[in-house]
Order: structure tokens, then sequence, then C-alpha cells
């Protein structure tokens, strides 16, 4: 049978080699790992520089303080302090430790606590250790005082090292201020903690518990006595970092007078 007509056109498919795939796989391949080597050579030059650091802590800087110190409220666990009636001179001294610490850390001051609870007993080596690994700029021990009487009444600090002095003049400069009361000024003593201390370290007797008029004070419902002494203290503190050449009002010795409250 005859076939009239142009030829019909056979069907044509496109294959593409496989030598051609591979050539294509293998250029793109190279072409990945030198994009990610040059990422990685960028990165160890960055590094090497510092540039990757100061990016990541230029988000956080690191919080700069004004100062930094160490409070020890005096006593704690079975070793309760001074006692008048239902007053604890151990809770006494936490309640204005923890006020202390509140206003120092709002206004950028670093503080460390030797004790945070009424159930930690700790010793004087215990104290003093834990203070001189913090580094501190200062270590304030917080007490009240007692007297055999229940009029006497007045506040002084202790120290011990010569560095010490002008702390403990400060302190007690201040806290008197604020109580209202007399001020004892200070006295070089022979403590286990202020002698071993590694900074300025000073001991404030804010108050005698033993007071009638403080105990009224200290019970009275909505009582704010012990957050002024609060109040005083942390303003001895900052003026001591402020001038740390401070002055008492007077000197005595109490080295031979036995062991503070």
């Amino acid at each position: 049978m005859s076939h009239y007509g142009p030829a019909p056109k056979r069907a044509t498919y496109y294959r593409s080699s496989g030598a051609s795939l591979s050539r294509k796989h293998a250029l793109y391949l190279r072409r990945r790992l030198i994009f990610i080597l040059t990422l990685a050579l960028i990165g160890l030059l960055l590094l090497k520089s510092g540039s990757i650091l100061h990016l990541f802590s230029s988000s956080q800087p690191a919080k700069k303080y004004l100062g930094s110190v160490c409070l020890d409220p005096g006593h704690g666990g079975d070793d309760t302090g001074a006692i008048n009636q239902d007053l604890l001179e151990r809770d006494l001294n936490l309640r204005v430790a923890l006020r202390v610490q509140s206003i120092l850390q709002s206004e950028d001051y670093r503080v460390y606590m030797t004790r945070t609870s009424n159930d930690q007993y700790l010793t004087n080596d215990n104290r003093v250790t834990f203070c001189n690994d913090t580094k501190a700029n200062l270590l304030v021990a917080i007490h009240q005082n007692y007297f055999t009487d229940n009029v006497t009444d007045y506040t002084m600090a202790l120290y011990y090292n010569q560095n010490s002095r002008g702390l403990a003049a400060s302190l007690a400069n201040a806290t008197a201020a604020r109580l209202g009361t007399e001020n004892d000024g200070i006295s070089r003593f022979n403590d286990g903690e202020l002698m071993r201390a590694q900074m300025p370290a000073a001991l404030i007797e804010g108050l005698f518990i033993s007071s009638d008029q403080e105990y009224a004070q200290i019970s009275e419902t909505g009582s704010v006595r012990l957050a002024v002494e609060a109040e005083g203290i942390a303003d001895g503190i900052r003026n001591f970092f402020k001038n740390p050449n401070q002055q008492p009002t007077q000197e005595t010795d109490l080295n031979q007078a036995g062991s503070p409250g």
C-alpha cells in the first residue's frame, strides 16, 4: 500500500547522560564545601579577635556594682544571743540584716549574707571564711546589745584592724543618728571574725535589747524601729564608701571587758 504525503515524524525524548549529572553534582558539592569552609574561616578569625564574644556580651553587659558587702547577722540556730521576754537577738539581727540587704541591693550594691534563716548556726570561723571567700569590699556584723538594767541604751561599733576603724565610726555615727540613741563611739576589740577579715570589718551594736523603751518600740504593732536601724546601717555603709576616713565621737578599749552581745 503506498503512502502519500510526508513521512510521520518519530517522537524523540531528551535523555541526559549519567556522566553529565555526575559532573554537575560534583560541582555543586565543591561550591557548597568552599562556602562552608569560608564561613568557618571567618568565624575562626572573629573568635580569635574577640569580635564574636563582644557581640554576645554587648547584648547583656555585666552589671556594675557601686560596691560589695558581706552582711553577718549575729548568732543563729541554738545561739539566740541576748533575750528580753519574747525578743531574741538572733531574730532581730536577721530582720535588720535582711532590710539592709534590700536597701543596698535596690541601690546597686552587691550583698552577701552569712545566713538567711534563724535555723542556721555558724561559728566565727564559718562567718569570716564565707565573707573572705566572697571577696566583698566590706564585712558588717549586725548585733544588738544587752545590759543588766532595763534603762541603758546606746549605739556603738567594734573593730580590730586599723583599716576598719573608719567603717566602725561610720556605722556608729549613722546608726545612732537614725535611731536617736546616744552615740557611744567605737572600740577596738579582739574578736576572731574581725581579726581575720581580709577587708574592712566592723560589728555594729545598734541598740540595747534589754531596754524597756526599745522593747516597747520594737514590740508595737506596725513598728518600724528595726527598719530605722537598718536605714542607719545602710547609711553608714554608703558613707564609708564615699569617705573611708570617718571619725568617731569617742573611742574606748573593750579588750579587757569580755565578748560583746
